[in-house]
Protein backbone atom coordinates (compact mmCIF):
# COMPACT_ATOMS: atom_id res chain seq x y z
CA UNK A 1 0.00 0.00 0.00
CA UNK A 2 1.09 3.57 -0.57
CA UNK A 3 1.13 6.02 2.28
CA UNK A 4 2.00 9.37 0.69
CA UNK A 5 1.88 11.18 4.04
CA UNK A 6 4.76 9.05 5.40
CA UNK A 7 8.32 10.15 4.62
CA UNK A 8 9.87 6.85 5.67
CA UNK A 9 8.83 3.50 7.12
CA UNK A 10 10.92 1.58 9.65
CA UNK A 11 10.13 -2.11 10.03
CA UNK A 12 11.19 -2.73 13.63
CA UNK A 13 11.04 -5.39 16.29
CA UNK A 14 11.49 -4.35 19.89
CA UNK A 15 11.63 -7.95 21.02
CA UNK A 16 14.41 -8.83 18.54
CA UNK A 17 15.93 -5.33 18.66
CA UNK A 18 15.80 -4.96 14.87
CA UNK A 19 16.20 -1.46 13.35
CA UNK A 20 15.76 0.34 16.69
CA UNK A 21 19.01 2.30 16.26
CA UNK A 22 17.96 3.45 12.80
CA UNK A 23 14.62 4.68 14.11
CA UNK A 24 16.24 6.45 17.08
CA UNK A 25 18.83 8.15 14.84
CA UNK A 26 16.12 9.28 12.43
CA UNK A 27 13.97 10.77 15.21
CA UNK A 28 16.91 12.46 16.96
CA UNK A 29 18.08 14.02 13.69
CA UNK A 30 14.65 15.62 13.26
CA UNK A 31 14.07 16.66 16.86
CA UNK A 32 14.22 20.38 17.61
CA UNK A 33 17.49 21.37 19.26
CA UNK A 34 16.53 23.55 22.21
CA UNK A 35 16.61 23.73 25.97
CA UNK A 36 14.49 21.26 27.90
CA UNK A 37 10.96 22.49 28.45
CA UNK A 38 10.87 21.28 32.06
CA UNK A 39 13.68 21.15 34.61
CA UNK A 40 14.94 17.68 35.58
CA UNK A 41 13.53 18.01 39.11
CA UNK A 42 9.99 18.86 37.90
CA UNK A 43 7.26 16.69 39.37
CA UNK A 44 3.93 15.57 38.00
CA UNK A 45 0.97 17.83 38.76
CA UNK A 46 -1.47 14.90 38.93
CA UNK A 47 -2.52 13.40 42.26
CA UNK A 48 -1.73 9.74 42.95
CA UNK A 49 -5.40 8.94 42.33
CA UNK A 50 -5.32 10.67 38.92
CA UNK A 51 -2.06 8.97 37.98
CA UNK A 52 -3.51 5.53 38.76
CA UNK A 53 -6.64 6.30 36.72
CA UNK A 54 -4.50 7.48 33.79
CA UNK A 55 -2.36 4.33 33.86
CA UNK A 56 -5.46 2.12 33.75
CA UNK A 57 -6.93 4.26 30.96
CA UNK A 58 -3.69 3.96 28.96
CA UNK A 59 -3.71 0.16 29.25
CA UNK A 60 -7.34 0.06 28.11
CA UNK A 61 -6.46 2.21 25.06
CA UNK A 62 -3.49 0.03 24.20
CA UNK A 63 -5.40 -3.24 24.50
CA UNK A 64 -8.71 -2.38 22.82
CA UNK A 65 -9.36 -1.14 19.31
CA UNK A 66 -11.43 1.48 17.53
CA UNK A 67 -13.96 3.51 19.48
CA UNK A 68 -14.46 1.17 22.43
CA UNK A 69 -11.67 2.54 24.66
CA UNK A 70 -13.18 6.01 24.40
CA UNK A 71 -16.52 4.72 25.68
CA UNK A 72 -15.07 3.13 28.81
CA UNK A 73 -15.81 5.23 31.88
CA UNK A 74 -13.90 4.52 35.10
CA UNK A 75 -15.24 4.95 38.61
CA UNK A 76 -13.10 4.38 41.67
CA UNK A 77 -15.04 2.37 44.24
CA UNK A 78 -12.35 1.82 46.87
CA UNK A 79 -8.69 2.60 47.52
CA UNK A 80 -6.76 1.57 50.61
CA UNK A 81 -3.41 0.28 51.81
CA UNK A 82 -3.42 -3.34 52.96
CA UNK A 83 -1.44 -4.60 55.98
CA UNK A 84 1.48 -5.72 53.79
CA UNK A 85 1.76 -2.24 52.21
CA UNK A 86 0.06 -3.21 48.95
CA UNK A 87 -2.31 -0.56 47.60
CA UNK A 88 -5.67 -2.10 46.69
CA UNK A 89 -7.67 -0.19 44.09
CA UNK A 90 -11.18 -1.25 43.06
CA UNK A 91 -12.59 0.38 39.93
CA UNK A 92 -15.77 -0.16 37.99
CA UNK A 93 -15.47 0.17 34.22
CA UNK A 94 -18.70 1.22 32.51
CA UNK A 95 -19.53 0.65 28.84
CA UNK A 96 -22.65 1.38 26.81
CA UNK A 97 -23.72 -2.13 25.80
CA UNK A 98 -23.53 -5.78 26.76
CA UNK A 99 -21.49 -6.54 23.61
CA UNK A 100 -18.91 -3.90 24.62
CA UNK A 101 -18.79 -5.41 28.09
CA UNK A 102 -17.96 -8.82 26.57
CA UNK A 103 -15.17 -7.26 24.50
CA UNK A 104 -13.78 -5.45 27.55
CA UNK A 105 -13.76 -8.63 29.63
CA UNK A 106 -12.43 -10.80 26.80
CA UNK A 107 -12.57 -14.57 26.40
CA UNK A 108 -12.24 -16.11 29.83
CA UNK A 109 -11.54 -12.67 31.31
CA UNK A 110 -8.19 -12.44 29.50
CA UNK A 111 -8.51 -8.82 28.33
CA UNK A 112 -9.44 -7.49 31.76
CA UNK A 113 -6.73 -9.61 33.38
CA UNK A 114 -4.16 -8.26 30.90
CA UNK A 115 -5.21 -4.66 31.67
CA UNK A 116 -4.92 -5.39 35.43
CA UNK A 117 -1.51 -7.05 35.16
CA UNK A 118 -0.02 -4.39 32.89
CA UNK A 119 -1.41 -1.60 35.08
CA UNK A 120 -0.11 -3.22 38.27
CA UNK A 121 3.35 -3.58 36.75
CA UNK A 122 3.47 0.07 35.63
CA UNK A 123 2.12 1.32 38.96
CA UNK A 124 4.70 -0.70 40.93
CA UNK A 125 7.45 0.86 38.83
CA UNK A 126 5.92 4.33 39.19
CA UNK A 127 5.22 4.33 42.95
CA UNK A 128 7.67 1.71 44.24
CA UNK A 129 4.81 -0.21 45.91
CA UNK A 130 2.79 -3.28 45.00
CA UNK A 131 -0.69 -2.65 43.65
CA UNK A 132 -3.68 -4.98 43.62
CA UNK A 133 -6.22 -3.84 41.04
CA UNK A 134 -9.76 -5.14 40.98
CA UNK A 135 -11.51 -4.06 37.77
CA UNK A 136 -15.17 -4.91 37.20
CA UNK A 137 -16.98 -4.31 33.90
CA UNK A 138 -20.56 -3.04 33.92
CA UNK A 139 -23.08 -1.81 31.38
CA UNK A 140 -23.94 1.83 32.05
CA UNK A 141 -27.60 2.26 32.91
CA UNK A 142 -29.85 4.24 30.60
CA UNK A 143 -29.71 7.89 31.56
CA UNK A 144 -32.87 9.47 32.82
CA UNK A 145 -33.64 12.91 31.37
CA UNK A 146 -33.78 14.50 34.84
CA UNK A 147 -31.56 12.54 37.18
CA UNK A 148 -29.11 10.46 35.17
CA UNK A 149 -25.62 9.55 36.16
CA UNK A 150 -25.32 12.70 38.26
CA UNK A 151 -27.26 10.95 41.02
CA UNK A 152 -24.88 7.99 40.82
CA UNK A 153 -21.81 10.28 40.83
CA UNK A 154 -23.07 12.15 43.88
CA UNK A 155 -24.01 8.94 45.70
CA UNK A 156 -20.44 7.67 45.26
CA UNK A 157 -19.33 10.72 47.22
CA UNK A 158 -21.71 9.82 50.04
CA UNK A 159 -24.49 12.28 49.19
CA UNK A 160 -28.02 11.86 47.91
CA UNK A 161 -29.80 14.08 45.42
CA UNK A 162 -33.26 15.13 46.53
CA UNK A 163 -35.53 16.44 43.80
CA UNK A 164 -37.15 19.77 44.57
CA UNK A 165 -40.30 18.78 42.70
CA UNK A 166 -42.85 16.17 43.61
CA UNK A 167 -42.82 12.77 41.94
CA UNK A 168 -46.11 13.64 40.21
CA UNK A 169 -44.54 16.80 38.76
CA UNK A 170 -41.49 14.85 37.68
CA UNK A 171 -43.65 12.22 35.99
CA UNK A 172 -45.66 14.95 34.26
CA UNK A 173 -42.42 16.49 32.92
CA UNK A 174 -41.22 13.12 31.67
CA UNK A 175 -44.56 12.38 29.97
CA UNK A 176 -44.81 15.77 28.25
CA UNK A 177 -43.41 15.72 24.72
CA UNK A 178 -40.69 18.24 23.97
CA UNK A 179 -41.88 21.15 21.86
CA UNK A 180 -39.21 23.68 20.89
CA UNK A 181 -40.16 27.34 21.21
CA UNK A 182 -39.63 29.71 18.34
Amino acid sequence: KNYPFLKRVFPISVRSEINLDQLQDYLLARAAHRAWEYPPNATCYLSDYQRVMEVIREKIYRRLNKELPYEVEQRNMDWYEMEDGTIRVENNLYVTSESHKKILIGAGGRTLKYICNESQSTLKEMFGKNFKLVLCAHVRSKRSPMFGDIAQDVSLLGYRLTPTISMAEKQNILDTPYEPTE
